[in-house]
């Protein structure tokens, strides 16, 4: 049996994060997915330091075999979170783009199929 499970996770690499930058970013993931419709299976926001600066790695899964991943640097870690976000949002447009452009492409081509049979 082949069981496919994620939990939505916010976790700090060698860093205590506290309670309400997780719940700041669980906030932000779900304005983000509910904005562009689309039903997630999972999340996972990692935030690390390293030197100066902050790193969130966050990753998307949308459907078994589509998931996303961003990466946002900052000296702070809500501006990184943020950042990270930006990117992920730019790319989830892009594919809902991509994906009606297809679309569009095979409504046309069925219709010059249609035109051409007497």
């Amino acid at each position: 049996m082949n069981t496919f499970h994620i939990t939505n996770k916010v976790f700090g690499k060698n860093l205590s994060i506290g309670n309400h930058y997780s719940v700041y970013c669980r906030n932000k993931i779900k304005e983000l997915l509910s904005k562009y419709a689309t039903n997630a299976i999972g999340y996972n926001a990692s935030l690390e330091r390293k030197n100066y600066f902050y790193k969130v790695k966050l990753k998307i899964i949308i459907i078994k075999s589509m998931e996303f991943e961003t990466t946002g640097r900052s000296k702070f870690p809500y501006k990184a979170l943020n950042l990270a976000l930006l990117n992920m949002s730019k790319r989830i447009r892009r594919h809902i783009r991509r994906k009606k452009l297809k679309r569009k492409s095979r409504k046309k081509a069925l219709n010059i199929k249609e035109s051409f049979l007497f």
